[in-house]
């Protein structure tokens, strides 16, 4: 799917073919825009200018119709050509995406832009994944990487730190959420806090949380050493080539909502104890 930018008029040439590719002879087309819901952004409305018979047909969205919604990144746009074939209207459709200038944005869907990951990237060794994506693989990489670490247990940090460097710590208290009754604690879940409080949260903690989104990133675009990790998931600690031997540990290693890599690097501030209390 072709990806332009948002706000930005949007040129596409539609061939005027069936859904196997043959062409079809039209003898009078109309066009309409819908967005990813199936709300117009262009009404249905006679194509100007189109010549009968013609195999293809070339479609200017204006800007206007290709504005994002905030808060989105990206949207789709779906062109929808309405075709007057031997007296039987056909549709025929074409599909594009749309997408802010900067795709990340911090507190939302990542944990730093892609400037400050491609920065933080240079703290950290032997990135053979992400070195070898591209841009778009990153970007992805990276929101994804952010929904993972997530799913982590945040606690406090090491009892030698205080005062703003507990995750507790939150200059408004509480919020009041649409979705529950009274106010709502976010109990160490970072997905529930906004990203205008995001960037309160204790330094230490935020560039702990860059640097393991980067290498979840990593590891999720693993490509010269995807074999290597997906082995050691398994447990193989022994992979001799010559005569194919493979050993394997007795127990299964700990599966972790990230890998090895990510979670040290928030091992201050995360807990793996998961405790029952009846009140």
């Amino acid at each position: 799917m072709d990806m332009y930018l948002g706000g930005t008029d949007v040129t596409s040439l539609v061939a005027l073919a069936d859904s196997f590719g043959n062409p079809l002879t039209v003898s009078t087309l109309e066009y309409e825009v819908v967005d990813q819901t199936g709300t117009a952004v262009v009404a249905r409305a006679p194509i100007v200018g189109f010549v009968a018979g013609s195999p293809s047909v070339t479609i200017t969205v204006p800007a206007s119709a290709n504005t994002l919604t905030s808060p989105n990144v990206r949207e789709t746009r779906r062109i929808n050509l309405y075709g007057v074939v031997a007296g039987n209207t056909l549709l025929i459709t074409q599909l594009y995406a749309i997408e802010a200038n900067a795709v990340l944005v911090t507190g939302e869907n990542s944990f730093q832009t892609y400037d400050e990951a491609e920065l933080t990237s240079l703290d950290i060794p032997n990135l053979n994944g992400w070195n070898a994506a591209t841009y778009r693989e990153k970007i992805a990489a990276l929101m994804e990487a952010r929904v993972r670490l997530c799913k982590l247990n945040y606690s406090i940090l090491n009892s030698n730190l205080w005062a703003q460097d507990s995750l507790n710590f939150v200059p408004e208290g509480v919020w009041v959420s649409p979705w529950a009754l009274g106010p709502f604690n976010f109990n160490g879940d970072i997905s529930y806090i906004p990203a205008d409080s995001f960037v309160n949260l204790p330094p230490r903690f935020l560039k702990a949380l860059r640097l393991a989104q980067v290498a979840e990133a990593n590891y999720i675009t693993g490509i010269a050493n995807g074999q290597v990790i997906d082995k050691q998931a398994q447990g193989i600690v022994e992979d001799t080539v010559g005569e194919s031997k493979q050993v394997f540990t007795r127990g299964k290693p700990l599966q972790l909502a990230v890998c090895r890599d990510a979670a040290r690097y928030l091992s201050a501030f995360i807990t793996y104890n998961v405790r029952t209390s009846r009140t």
